[in-house]
């Protein structure tokens, strides 16, 4: 399928995949419980949270977690301090043990999967379909603590395992381990729901997809096809539409993207619009290897494009895009492209000091707007002292939208050294109510009260976005009844990779 090299660094990203995976050792397994109703029972006796894992064959995110995540020494280690149930609609061969979940037989985990839908903790779209890969962490009465839908790392499956043991056990549980992350699809109390999202593509559907691309010239059927693709973490279906967002291929025969436009301004327009869309698709949907297409993008001539691939490597957070991104800002003279770039160093940064200064150095600057975005994006760099005293400062100083980018920043980025002062400035005598109620937000966000999504619209009135983070906040609650800048008519997202199984 490929017409030329894979871009170096995916390519790099990929071997490097390949070597971890083929020198990992099949060690240790999760204890995967024989029955729901063994789980919960057990879970009663012994005051333990249920982790329930959701898995499907056939798509990199789920085969990821199944092969590697669930036999890492760690997640085994906390998976055996609660009682862990695998869900999964696939067979993987006769017997006593499952090939994919070794310790039970595949009969065990169909149950699961038809008695999550049944008792409704797995929401289930109008096709039948259901979120995978899910993480659901449930209390030993069955209510919902927490969830993450679609992939998520290692570090953030341990931060939920902590999570969860301490809502049950309280100052019994013992201590999150070093390194974990709060996952930024963390949904408190609830399952996001399964309705329609777009799903990735198995290797048959791609390759059938591609051909039906580059046999068809017309423009518009191109882009339905491109669009279609953004979820699908496969090289080929990113040279597609790397290729088509650089060249004239969208249209066929020499009428693409360009070729269109010279023929015609108001076709030219209309494609240029799609272009964005295609996009604003993969800051939504796509896995975090997408970060090749809107980083070449950075430098493109429309600026609605430049502020849609920003908006998407922000969202994207893929630390490999960080230099890209810095790069890009030292150039850009749009403003608004230049506070969509401050936000997307902070997201794609690798923690590092060169991002950590640029963000303290316009946290100190003249230009209002960047100011802001800096101040919340250095929520995510609050444990060095020199963030940590400019969050302070703008928490109890007199500029009222300095101290609420800080503090959404806080509570987006999960800086718990800093709930204290988020406390301390949520109680200031001076506030006016709407203020206060910002406040609570944020520190409810914090301290795990309440998922980021609450804070969407905060962040949006606060930082003055065009274009809603929906990875991160999903849809406005009132979405359906005003235009939204930038957005499709696909569904409300809640992760970066994964398929809709079942």
């Amino acid at each position: 399928m490929r017409s030329r090299p894979l871009h170096p660094a995916l390519r790099a990203a990929r071997l490097a995949g390949c070597a971890l995976f083929l020198a990992a050792p099949a060690a240790a397994q999760v204890p995967w419980a024989s029955s729901w109703d063994e789980a919960f029972q057990r879970a009663r006796d012994e005051n333990v949270p249920v982790f329930l894992a959701v898995n499907m064959d056939g798509e990199r995110a789920n085969d990821a977690l199944a092969e590697k995540a669930y036999r890492d020494a760690d997640v085994v280690a906390w998976a055996s301090r609660m009682v862990p149930l695998v869900a999964s609609a696939d067979a993987h061969g006769t017997g006593d043990s499952c090939r994919r979940f070794p310790g039970i037989p595949c009969s065990v985990h169909q149950e699961v999967e038809m008695a999550a839908r049944e008792k409704g903790v797995l929401p289930v779209g109008s096709d039948g379909r259901t979120v995978a890969p899910q993480h659901v962490w449930l209390a030993p009465d069955g209510s919902v603590l927490l969830s993450v839908a679609y992939a998520l790392d290692k570090d953030e499956l341990l931060w939920c395992m902590a999570e969860a043991l301490k809502q049950v056990r309280g100052d019994d549980a013992p201590p999150a381990p070093k390194g974990a992350k709060k996952p930024r699809r963390l949904v408190v109390g609830g399952v996001a729901g399964a309705a329609a999202r777009l799903r990735p593509l198995t290797e048959d559907e791609l390759e059938e997809a591609l051909d039906r691309y580059h046999k068809t010239r017309d423009f518009r059927e191109r882009l339905e096809i491109l669009a279609s693709l953004v979820a699908t973490d496969h090289p080929d279906a990113i040279e597609a539409v790397q290729d088509a967002m650089q060249s004239s291929t969208l249209g066929g025969g020499g009428r693409g993207i360009r070729g269109e436009a010279r023929r015609s301004a108001r076709a030219g327009g209309r494609i240029a619009e799609l272009r964005r869309r295609v996009v604003h698709r993969i800051g939504v949907f796509s896995p975090s290897s997408w970060w090749v297409v809107p980083a070449e993008l950075l430098g493109d001539d429309d600026p609605e494009l430049r502020l849609e691939a920003a908006v998407a490597l922000e969202q994207l957070a893929e630390p490999k895009s960080g230099k890209a991104v810095r790069l890009a800002l030292g150039k850009e003279k749009d403003p608004r492209v230049e506070r969509a770039l401050v936000r997307a160093m902070a997201t794609t940064g690798d923690g590092g000091s060169k991002t950590r200064k640029k963000l303290v150095q316009l946290a100190k600057g003249k230009d209002v707007g960047l100011r802001l975005q800096a101040l919340f994006g250095l929520g995510g760099y609050a444990d060095a002292k020199d963030a940590q005293t400019l969050l302070r400062e703008a928490l109890t100083g007199p500029d009222p939208l300095e101290r609420d980018a800080a503090a959404l920043g806080i509570a987006f980025f999960g800086a718990e050294a800093l709930e204290p002062d988020l406390a301390a400035a949520a109680e200031l005598p001076a506030l006016d109510p709407d203020a206060k109620d910002r406040l609570a937000r944020t520190l409810a966000v914090l301290r795990g009260e309440a998922d980021r999504n609450t804070l969407g619209d905060d962040v949006q009135a606060v930082l003055g976005d065009e274009i809603r983070r929906e990875r991160f906040f999903g849809r406005p609650a009132d979405a359906d009844d005003r235009p939204r800048r930038g957005n499709d008519d696909g569904p409300p997202p809640d992760g970066d990779t994964g398929t809709v199984g079942g």
